[in-house]
């Protein structure tokens, strides 16, 4: 190696590194918006297999037989999916919106949220993540 190229090197360090820390943090905050997607989908998941056995519309159960009596209520499929929502809203720090629909024993709950990136642009304060789920049960009589 010539003398005169001694230390070029050098100035590929801080490069590197940089390089380095901008995948860390694509990688962190990919990672955190992935299990908040999960962690949404799952509330989804469990707050439709509530409301397909415990949102029963009362009208209709007690109703005469043959005359859609596995109604589902979408509002209290939505309060359902609300009281599942509440421990992720308090971490994530916002409302999540929430659309419940009905079609006799069918339920279909669609949720939204914002979660919060670690390191994002801006830092944790600004940066966020907009995730979506949706889930689909059926009231199923025995």
């Amino acid at each position: 190696m010539p003398e005169d190229e001694r230390g070029s090197t050098l100035l590929l360090l801080p490069s590197a590194v940089l390089v380095l820390f901008l995948l860390t943090a694509l990688a962190v905050d990919g990672a955190a918006a992935f299990l908040a997607q999960r962690e949404l989908a799952d509330a989804c998941a469990s707050a439709a297999n509530d409301a397909a056995g415990a949102a029963l519309s009362v009208e209709g159960l007690y109703a005469t037989p043959g005359a859609g009596g596995r109604a589902v209520d979408p509002n209290r499929a939505a309060a359902m999916a609300r009281s599942r929502l509440a421990p992720l809203e308090d971490r994530w720090g916002r409302r999540a919106d929430v659309q419940a629909e009905a079609n006799g024993p069918d339920v279909v709950l669609r949720l939204a949220a914002s979660a919060p990136l670690p390191i994002g642009p801006g830092g944790s304060s600004r940066s966020r993540a907009r995730v979506t789920a949706t889930c689909e049960a059926t009231t199923v009589e025995r």
